[in-house]
Order: structure tokens, then C-alpha cells, then sequence
């Protein structure tokens, strides 16, 4: 059954990423439906992660950055854990995240899938080039974003 909400995670990613765009929210929202948890809050703050960083591009992919902050929400430092260490060790389901993010797509920041998919970068800021961007780049960042929601739900299926 596991196995099926992994799977599910991937197609409502891509999905609501083909409907509504930014991934970084996509990414939240396909894990909420599919774990059945409530992070309304994380998607709302995760609007600003789109596009590299409020559409900028030069930061991390949204996609993978929201994947982050959802693992974070589950394994991640408290305020009250700041005097006791840096909780290294929470960080590895993070890390093993871009390792696969790296592995698999070569890059982590949206201008580097920008060029990467379309040989040359987009100013999301002008409308001409948004329309261009997602006519070139829709389809590849609807799988990224299945592909990170996929990899979420599996590694907090791991972690019980």
C-alpha cells in the first residue's frame, strides 16, 4: 500500500504542477493529500521559494527546496533544541534528497535546469519570457516536482 502513495505522490506532484504551477507548493500540497497531514502554513511560506527564490532562478530549485523544508517540519532543529547542538544527524534524509536531486538532474538551482532544458536563462519578472519559459519548461518541472514529492513520502515512509 506504501508503495502505491509513493507512486501517488509523484502523479499528484506533476499534476498540481501542471494546473496551478510553482512547484515548491505543489510539492507540499501533493504530500499533504497523500500522508494526510496538515502543513498549511509550510505551503503558504513555501510561494517564495518558486522559481529559484521569488522567480529570480538563481537558488535552489523550488521543488527541492520545499522537500527539504517538509522533512525539515518533521526532523528539524526546535527552538528549544538550540543550546543542545546542531542535530547533525537529522540533517541525513535532507541530504540524501539532493544527493538523489544532484545524481539524477545534474543541478539544484532553476536557472541551471533553465539552461540546462532550454539553453539560456529566463527574467520570470517579464511576462514575454514567463510565457516562453512555460512553453519549454512546463512538462520538465511537472516531473521534477512529481519526482521530489515521490522521494518525500517515501523517505517518511521509511522513517515511521
Amino acid at each position: 500500500m506504501m508503495n502505491e502513495s509513493i507512486l501517488k505522490a509523484r502523479q499528484r506532484g506533476s499534476e498540481y504542477y501542471l494546473k496551478y504551477g510553482t512547484c515548491s507548493q505543489c510539492v507540499i500540497a501533493a504530500v499533504m493529500e497523500i500522508l494526510d497531514i496538515d502543513l498549511s502554513e509550510l505551503l503558504k511560506s513555501a510561494h517564495f521559494l518558486a522559481g529559484g527564490g521569488c522567480l529570480m532562478g538563481d537558488g535552489t530549485c523550488g521543488a527541492l527546496a520545499a522537500g527539504e523544508l517538509v522533512l525539515g517540519s518533521f526532523l528539524g532543529r526546535t527552538r528549544e533544541e538550540f543550546e543542545l547542538g546542531k542535530f547533525k544527524e537529522r540533517l541525513l534524509p535532507g541530504k540524501q534528497i539532493v544527493e538523489r536531486f544532484q545524481q539524477k538532474y545534474g543541478g539544484v538551482s532553476c536557472n541551471w535546469f533553465r539552461k540546462r532544458f532550454t539553453g539560456k536563462e529566463f527574467n520570470m519578472w517579464q511576462d514575454a519570457h514567463a510565457d516562453l519559459y512555460k512553453k519549454k519548461m512546463k512538462e520538465n518541472c511537472a516531473e521534477i516536482t512529481g519526482t521530489v514529492s515521490e522521494w518525500v513520502v517515501e523517505i517518511l515512509s521509511e522513517l515511521g
